[in-house]
């Protein structure tokens, strides 16, 4: 994986370079909520709860944070794109649905108490459309190798996961 392999050559481990621009108080929150996704994904693969993460769904932001809250807000603005990083790392890939997202002002509104990884209120933060909102969700979608069709590659991509685990692990201990 290219990516992967480019972020090595910073002299540091993969997550470690991901995660670099993360505030150490929320760094350690990012790397234990990712560290939640791959130890979901290693026991039960099949779940489409961990096969899509769906950048709208209430949790996903409060752990990950959303695109369209992050403009005036650095912190939530490093958390997701570590996150997106990372998921891409995982073999996550982003995709668009044919079906208009939810409005997240709106469900925001009714959600009130919804706090985003920099611990403040997502009403507190100023939503500002990225583009895609009227006509799709946006969502990343695990797109590892077939073992039956490419059972090299799979093997490949299953050290990484086990690679990405030891390294959100050495940042959560």
């Amino acid at each position: 994986m290219e990516l992967v392999s480019a972020l090595g050559l910073f002299g540091a481990s993969p997550v470690s370079a991901a995660l670099a621009s993360v505030l150490p108080p929320f760094r350690e929150s990012l790397a234990s909520n990712l560290l939640q996704l791959v130890r979901a994904l290693r026991a039960t693969p099949e779940d489409d709860n961990i096969r899509r993460v769906r950048c709208g769904n209430l949790r996903v932001m409060a752990e990950y944070g959303h695109a369209g809250f992050c403009s005036a807000c650095p912190t939530c603005q490093s958390v997701v794109s570590a996150a997106e990083v990372l998921w891409y790392m995982l073999g996550y890939r982003v995709e668009y649905t044919s079906v208009p997202a939810a409005n997240l002002p709106a469900v925001v509104q009714g959600n009130p108490d919804l706090c985003l990884p920099c611990k403040r209120l997502a009403l507190n933060h100023t939503f500002v459309p990225v583009g895609f909102e009227d006509y799709s969700e946006r969502l990343f979608t695990l797109r590892e190798p077939d073992p039956s069709e490419a059972p090299g590659e799979w093997m490949g991509w299953y050290s990484r996961l086990e690679d990405i685990m030891h390294g959100l692990e050495m940042i959560v201990a």
